[in-house]
């Protein structure tokens, strides 16, 4: 996948289960640059979106109240027919201390959406895919210029 700076990116899938259950949500640093994994425990959600964005607040869930994580700018991923609460108990607002991800929240868990917030220090520029063995979403985020 290419990498994009201040964008935003959906992917799409052919066959899903009727809910994607997450089963580990994870940070981490490789190579340069820091890593969000979103792991699934039955398959992929059927539609996942990101989008970079200026600053680092967000509306969290459908009722419209804004929060802002720590950083300048952010990024928040949406995936729809997932459900973040019957296969995972474990944190729902993580602080890194690392230099690009700073802070991952999740803002909105019903309907069959999620949505995972993160603040981020520097531009963000990312790339992102989907892996098995097992499922998970992979998002390395590098700092762009500016």
């Amino acid at each position: 996948m290419p990498l994009k700076c201040l964008a935003g990116i959906g992917l799409g899938v052919s066959t899903t289960p009727a809910v994607a259950y997450v089963s580990a949500v994870r940070t981490g640093f490789r190579a340069g640059q820091d890593v969000v994994t979103i792991q699934f425990a039955n398959g992929r959600p059927a539609e996942t979106s990101i989008s970079a964005q200026i600053g680092a607040t967000f509306i969290v869930g459908t009722g419209g109240k804004a929060i802002t994580l720590e950083g300048k700018y952010g990024a928040l991923v949406t995936m729809q027919t997932a459900d973040g609460h019957s296969h995972y108990s474990g944190p729902v607002d993580i602080k890194t201390g690392d230099r690009l991800v700073i802070e991952l929240r999740k803002v909105r868990d019903d309907g069959g959406v999620i949505q995972w917030a993160i603040g981020l220090g520097q531009v963000p520029c990312f790339r992102t895919a989907y892996l098995d063995n097992p499922t998970r979403l992979v998002i390395d985020f590098l700092p762009g210029s500016g």
